[in-house]
């Protein structure tokens, strides 16, 4: 989770327990810097997939989602993207 400044916090917390809760693995990018360094650092560190909140997300309970390997972002209901990533999980450890 990467919440694009400090006043989106408390939502990325709360949207990494959820994922937690739905038995994904999960960390939050607290770090004071800029979105552009923490999506770089992340990247650079493999993170597969990057979930990005700011007042967009937070109004429509959504997560913007980033992929390793795309620059193409897309927005997704927090619920839809708990189901459809938790049976994807799933299904990847059996």
């Amino acid at each position: 989770m990467i919440p694009i400044s400090e006043e989106f916090d408390d939502y990325a917390i709360e949207v990494s327990k959820k994922i937690k809760e739905a038995g994904m693995s999960s960390t939050v990018d607290l770090k004071k810097h800029n979105l552009n360094y923490k999506i770089r650092d992340n990247s650079l560190a493999k993170i597969p997939l990057l979930l990005i909140c700011g007042k967009k997300e937070v109004d429509s309970n959504s997560v913007t989602i980033r992929r390793l390997d795309s620059n193409k972002q897309e927005n997704m209901d927090l619920n839809l993207f708990l189901k459809t990533f938790s049976a994807l999980n799933k299904a990847s450890s059996n």
